[in-house]
């Protein structure tokens, strides 16, 4: 049998079907209603006005496949958008309005929309995020012109509604004005349609949230959305009851799910195919009496959104009536019509067994998945194991499936946690569990990371094997309960529920959850603040180890509920209290008190917080000129013990413990001991642990702890490191890579490079050979150190005696330490040996040359390895630019260094504050401050906030110039928002002033940087004051004269 196809029986799926229909079969029918203004439309006026935005789209030159970008809540507006955009070939992305104008802006990058429609109320979002992409007037694509922006006004229906009250960018229209574009209804010129070449076209494009990353633009077609059109009617409902009965019931439609949301869940398209009525509200301040009186007035028949529809609905007021008909609700789920709907295993593509236990990853296939995302077709991403393979999409989600053949979504792939036993843990059951405690309004549940008690390099933390955290925000009527609800309390609730033990949280944390723009809680932030930070034995097992009063729960430990004068636990807590331990006091001010035989605290002082600041001292710290300049030393917190008391403590824990003590609790003591004692104490104690306990045998991470300590002695001689190497390996524990590794790093990192280099010989001949970090690490110290010929004497004696060449990084090393010394040369000679070696420049690479020839204001030369890298198909990054302006200005050719701004851009490198304030500089030597200062301002306008060194610069360049009131303007403006600048800025800027007799003005500006302390040089202080108290006389001689 043969047959064919033709236009005949086959015809291109497109949802702008179903509003040609509409607008002839149910044309003097409802199709919109405007809540807000109590305005409705037939279908007939939705089917022309969708006609007249595709005929004005196409008369102001919109190409097929151009991008329409829409910002708007549910307004019939929008839901015109989403015919007459397809129905000019176009594309639709309907945007988030609760995004920043920063994500805004990079959103704009990606898509180029030739048009952006934004509703009244989110204007000035609009313009901030147009504002990052302007430049000159011209766009980030300089073929092309700007986007026209299209207004929504207040009331489109309203003649009076115009957008002659807006500040628009030139050129803009409001919607009203685009309709007119049109020809007359009764011409029927304006009846013009694209339809797509093929119905897998693209029709839309949404962003999806960013809950684990940066949003993603996901492309939709036209099939697929006539597909998934059909289904939502089937699944909900919706068809009508009969098509010829004058008493039929149409399908009412509240928009209570946004339209930017997967465009309304297609549900535009569904009503349209139906015939049925849309009631629009603005949804950015929905109630619930909103919706009751919606659907009571309307009669509505459907309605959608996220869960928290459910939420709101509940707060209803008692007082609205029981409603009189049945209302169907979907929330934040339908059913899915696919081809392929399995849950494999990601590496063998196999389905998993049924049996209700085995993890498989959920993958899909069929005609209402997405085409792909933008710019990345075959989009895979192995943080969230999404993307495409054989055929299949990855969803990222985890489950399993039942023998009846339902399945069980478990959680996401990203989420889901491995406990120490090596059980699954579905984040989603625990939070399930979690919310059904009454105090508790929201929950996230994430894994956290458990580090190993080692010095073992190689040991590097799990990234599968976790414990968990519960992050738990409380009702807000319940925040006075805070302080009586403990983490303890919700650990035994989850208990009580019969929760398995690995599924019970180990560490629970009060506070805010982190949301996203769409209300999902970002998790990846969450897991970013669950790393593991494990707490010394130090202070962990000084939480007051003596046997009396009641045992403490390891998680109360943790967060500062638990007094020092509680004790009798398990090995198993102890255990936890040293390796599990978290930053004390999460958020909270109750600190713990110390109390041990060890431990002899100063007046009752807390506990000081275990996690290493990562503050950098201020480099304007005030000090008066007669301070002293030693720094201030901390009190310390402990006296250090003595070998007995290490030694009873350990019995006492070994008597009191109720199970066995593990490997790791005996190096967590050694640890903590050997930071405070001697390496012969710590020898000693490692004895006596090893006979009192003969389960315990060290290995080689315990040697390791002994390692590091003698490195780190005061004995300058490498006799306490061959002690312990010796001791090491007369034990039967060989050292290793990681063994050299851990002893170079300890010595360097006491300025012993000469002893590293010896340890790395002797270690060699052992077998123990460093690897290319090692090697690398200490190639660094020796360029920041040493001369560069005892580098090289080390790298040819590691290649000829051991074998060990360099690789790229040791190149890089050694190229960027030339470049810091200026001899390009050298660094030249080094760049052709590397291609002798075989290995090819990195983008790192280059941008190390580049400051090379930037320091010693070679700019041809430094645009000369820009072009270089591009000719071998490296990516210039923004350290590139950044280097390559730095290094323009720098050599006086600024202006050409403003090109390269509009490049990065176009190259989807945003400049940041160093693009802008090197240019600056540039702009300043050149004695064009004026151009600065509008580069200052076109930076605010982008939205980079400048730092006080762009201020520096500004001022120094006004300082030298003719445009004085300039700088004291930008001075005024720069003390409003309490900026401060460098004494060198301040200096220098006095002299200005004082230099054109401006005494008054200089007096301002010594008074603030007196008042605000800035003035930390007292050379600077001195001078300053003399130089203003004998300009004032001379001023004050010459009105006396």
């Amino acid at each position: 049998m043969e047959w064919s196809s033709s236009s005949e029986n086959y015809i291109g799926l497109t949802p702008i079907s179903f509003l040609e229909r509409a607008g002839d079969v149910f044309g003097d029918e409802t199709s919109i209603i405007d809540y807000d203004h109590n305005i409705s439309f037939s279908w007939s006026q939705t089917h022309r006005t969708s006609l007249q935005l595709s005929y004005a789209l196409i008369h102001l030159g919109i190409s097929p496949h151009d991008l329409v970008v829409a910002i708007a809540p549910n307004i019939p507006a929008l839901y015109e958008l989403h015919f007459g955009v397809p129905m000019a070939g176009a594309i639709l992305s309907a945007l988030n309005y609760t995004l920043d104008h920063t994500t805004l802006a990079n959103i704009f990058l990606q898509l180029n929309p030739k048009f952006i429609f934004v509703d009244y109320q989110f204007l000035d979002l609009v313009l901030k995020a147009l504002h990052t992409l302007t430049q000159n007037h011209n766009h980030i694509n300089n073929h092309q012109p700007p986007p026209t922006l299209v207004l929504i006004p207040p009331n489109i229906q309203s003649s009076s509604s115009s957008s002659s009250s807006f500040n628009l960018p030139q050129g803009s229209l409001d919607y009203n004005q685009l309709l007119e574009l049109a020809p007359p209804p009764h011409l029927h010129k304006f009846e013009i349609v694209r339809r797509p070449n093929d119905e897998r076209d693209p029709i839309s494009v949404n962003y999806t949230s960013g809950s684990t990353g940066n949003p993603k633009g996901v492309v939709y077609s036209h099939r697929a959305v006539y597909l998934n059109s059909m289904a939502n009617i089937i699944n909900m409902g919706m068809a009508r009851s009969t098509i010829t009965s004058t008493t039929r019931h149409a399908t009412v439609f509240l928009w209570t799910v946004d339209m930017f949301r997967c465009n309304g869940w297609c549900f535009p398209w569904a009503i349209a195919a139906i015939g049925g009525t849309n009631v629009c509200l603005r949804n950015n301040d929905i109630s619930a009496d909103v919706i009751f009186d919606a659907i009571t007035q309307h009669k509505v028949t459907h309605l959608c959104g996220k869960p928290t529809l459910l939420s709101i609905l509940a707060k209803a007021s008692e007082n609205n009536k029981p409603l009189s008909s049945r209302v169907e609700l979907v929330v934040a789920s339908s059913v899915i019509t696919m081809e392929g709907f399995d849950v494999k295993d990601s590496e063998t593509m196999e389905s998993v067994p049924k049996d209700g236990k085995t993890i498989g990853e959920i993958m899909l296939r069929g005609n209402t998945l997405m085409s792909g995302y933008v710019k990345n077709p075959n989009h895979n991403n192995k943080e969230t194991h999404s993307g495409f393979k054989e055929g299949w999409y990855r969803t990222g989600d985890v489950g399993v499936r039942h023998p009846d053949g339902y399945v069980e979504m478990k959680d996401r792939a990203v989420d889901v946690v491995i406990s120490r036993e090596g059980h699954v843990v579905s984040t989603l059951e625990v939070e399930a569990v979690l919310l059904c405690h009454p105090l508790v309004s929201a929950v996230a549940v994430v894994g956290r990371r458990l580090c190993k008690e080692t010095n073992d390099a190689n040991e590097q933390c799990s990234s599968n094997i976790s414990s968990l955290c519960a992050f738990v925000k409380l009702k807000i009527e319940n925040t006075n309960t805070s302080s009586t609800i403990s983490s303890q309390e919700i650990i035994e609730f989850c208990k009580e529920r019969n929760l398995p033990s690995y599924m019970v949280p180990n560490v629970v944390i009060f506070g805010d959850l982190p949301l996203n723009p769409t209300g999902k809680v970002q998790k990846f932030v969450l897991r970013n603040k669950g790393t593991y930070a494990v707490v010394s034995f130090k202070i962990a097992l000084w939480f007051g180890m003596t046997p009396q009063g009641n045992k403490p729960s390891s998680h109360d430990v943790i967060i500062g509920r638990w007094s020092p004068s509680q004790s009798d636990r398990s090995a198993g807590e102890i255990t936890n209290i040293i390796n599990g331990g978290i930053e004390c006091g999460h958020g909270r001010d109750d600190r713990l008190k110390l109390s041990s035989p060890l431990v002899q605290a100063e007046s009752q002082s807390p506990i000081p917080n275990n996690r290493p600041s990562k503050s950098r001292p201020s480099a304007r710290t005030t000090r008066k000129p007669n301070d002293s300049t030693e720094p201030t030393k901390s009190p310390a917190p402990f006296k250090s013990p003595n070998l007995s008391d290490a030694k009873n403590l350990f019995n006492t824990i070994i008597t009191t413990a109720r199970s066995p003590l593990d490997q790791r609790f005996h190096n967590s003591l050694l640890q903590s001991y050997a930071s405070i004692s001697t390496i012969n104490d710590s020898i000693s104690l490692l004895r006596h642990m090893s006979k009192t306990h003969p389960s315990f045998s060290p290995d080689r991470s315990t040697y390791h702890i002994l390692l590091i300590q003698s490195c780190k002695a005061s004995d300058s001689s490498l006799a306490p490191v061959h002690q312990t190497l010796n001791l090491m390996v007369n034990d039967g524990s060989n050292p290793d890579k990681v063994t050299t590794d851990i002893a170079v790093r300890a010595l360097c990192s006491v300025g012993r490079i000469e002893d590293a280099i010896e340890v790395v010989k002797e270690l060699s001949l052992k077998h123990a050979v460093p690897d290319t970090f090692t090697y690398n690490f200490l190639v660094r110290q020796l360029c920041k150190f040493r001369t560069l010929s005892t580098v090289y004497d080390f790298i040819y004696e590691m290649r000829t005696e051991f074998s060990v060449k360099p690789d790229l990084v040791t190149y890089t090393i050694l190229i960027d330490n030339v470049c810091n010394s200026k001899n390009l040369r050298e660094a030249t000679r080094l760049l052709g040996v590397l291609a002798e070696e075989g290995f090819k420049p990195d983008c790192f690479l280059y941008n190390t040359i580049m400051k090379g020839y930037c320091m010693v204001s070679k700019g041809s030369e430094a645009i000369g390895v820009y072009n270089k890298m591009k000719e071998n198909g490296i990516e210039p990054d923004l350290v590139t630019y950044n280097t390559l302006i730095f290094g323009l200005s720098k050599s006086g050719r600024a202006k050409e260094a403003r090109k390269y701004l509009s490049i990065m851009a176009e190259m989807g490198h945003f400049p940041d504050v160093v693009t802008y304030t090197s240019l600056m500089n540039g702009l300043c030597r050149e004695g064009d401050a004026l151009g600065a200062f509008a580069l200052l301002e076109e930076m605010e306008d982008k939205g980079c906030s400048p730092n006080s060194c762009t201020y520096n610069t500004l001022l120094y360049g006004f300082c030298k110039s003719r445009f004085l009131e300039k700088g004291i303007e930008l001075y005024r403006s720069m003390k409003e928002g309490g900026m401060q600048l460098e004494t060198a800025a301040y200096a220098a800027f006095v002299r200005t002033l004082c230099r054109h007799g401006k005494i008054a003005e200089a007096y301002e500006v010594f008074d603030y940087a007196v008042e605000s302390k800035s003035l930390t040089d007292v050379v600077a202080f001195s001078t300053l004051e003399v130089t203003l108290k004998g300009l004032k006389k001379a001023t004050e001689q010459s009105h006396v004269m």
